[in-house]
C-alpha cells in the first residue's frame, strides 16, 4: 500500500490560544516522538490527517512526514488523535517516528474472504479475532491479512496457523487461537437431529401441561 504524505512544520508556541489559531488556519498541533529522538512540537494540516484516517484501514496508519522547512522526511505512525467531544473535529495528533531498520509490533487486521459452506447450510459465522499482532520491520508491516473461509463447514474453525503470513513477520498470538468459527444452528442440523430436538421440546411442553392440570 502506498503511503500517504503529510507536511509538517515546526511549532514554537503552545497552549489553547495557539491551538485555536492553528485550527483557524486549517492546521492542528502535533507532537512527534520516538526512535530515541527528543519529542518535537509540530503543526500539520488537519484535512490531510483526516483524509489518512478515513482512507487507511489500519488502526495506526503509517505515513511519510516531510518537514516544510528542510530537515528531510521521516516515517511515522499516527499513533493517536484527540477529537472534540461534540463536533468530532481533530484537535491534536501524536506521530510516532519509526526506525526503518528496527523491528517493532504492529496490529494487522484479519479480513475474512468468501462465504463458508457451513453458512450456506444454515450455520452461523463468528469472527473471533479481528486483528493479529505481528513483529517485523516497518516496511514489512501489511495493512491486512486476508483469509479464505469458503471451505469452512459447520463446527469447523479457522486458526492463526491457517493464515497466510507474509515472510519476515513473527506472529505474537498462539497458533491455535481461533480466528473464525462456523457454529451450528437449528437450520444447520441434520433433519433427524432437528426432528429429535423438536420432539424433545414437544414432550417437555406436554409434561408441563400435565403437571399444571394436576395442580
Amino acid at each position: 500500500m502506498e503511503l500517504k504524505q503529510l507536511t509538517i512544520e515546526p511549532r514554537s508556541t503552545a497552549g489553547k490560544g495557539a491551538g485555536r489559531r492553528l485550527r483557524r488556519e486549517g492546521k492542528i498541533p502535533a507532537i512527534i516522538y520516538g526512535a530515541d529522538n527528543e519529542p518535537k512540537s509540530a503543526a500539520v494540516n488537519a484535512h490531510d490527517v483526516e483524509y489518512v484516517l478515513s482512507h487507511d484501514i489500519r488502526d495506526n496508519p503509517m505515513v511519510t512526514a516531510k518537514w516544510k522547512q528542510g530537515d528531510g522526511e521521516i516515517r511515522a505512525l499516527i499513533k493517536d488523535v484527540q477529537r472534540h467531544p461534540v463536533t468530532g473535529q481533530i484537535l491534536h495528533a501524536d506521530l510516532m517516528r519509526l526506525t526503518l531498520d528496527k523491528q517493532m509490533t504492529f496490529s494487522v487486521r484479519v479480513e475474512l474472504v468468501g462465504t463458508p459452506v457451513g453458512v450456506r447450510q444454515g450455520g452461523s459465522l463468528e469472527h473471533l479475532l479481528n486483528s493479529i499482532t505481528v513483529r517485523c520491520l516497518p516496511d514489512q508491516a501489511p495493512a491486512l491479512v486476508a483469509a479464505d473461509i469458503t471451505a469452512l463447514r459447520v463446527g469447523q474453525k479457522l486458526t492463526v496457523a491457517d493464515l497466510t503470513i507474509p515472510e519476515g513477520l513473527e506472529v505474537v498470538e498462539h497458533m491455535d487461537d481461533a480466528v473464525a468459527v462456523v457454529k451450528a444452528t437449528r437450520e444447520a442440523l441434520p433433519e433427524e437431529a432437528a426432528a429429535e430436538g423438536a420432539a424433545a421440546e414437544g414432550a417437555e411442553g406436554e409434561g408441563e401441561k400435565e403437571e399444571a392440570g394436576k395442580e
